[in-house]
């Protein structure tokens, strides 16, 4: 069984809990899931890095869209 650090523990009891015992609860899963080790880390999971990119920039959506349509359009 994962543990916890005192640090993140913290966080889990101060953080506000907008979506309510759901969010905490899929929070530690997801956080037990991407364990590398004994240790889950809750503080990457509530507060994302922007360096981690989740969701595509602009322009890897409109070359996504534009490879899309050209696709499409080859097909026909």
């Amino acid at each position: 069984m994962p543990s916890i650090s005192d640090r993140d523990m913290q966080l889990l009891v101060n953080y506000d809990w907008p979506g309510n015992i759901r969010e905490l609860q899929n929070i530690i899963e997801r956080a037990v899931i991407l364990s590398k080790n004994d240790m889950i880390e809750i503080a990457p999971l509530l507060f994302p890095s922007k360096d981690n990119k989740t969701t595509p920039s602009r322009e890897e959506r409109v070359v996504g869209l534009a490879e899309c349509i050209s696709n499409n359009i080859l097909s026909r």
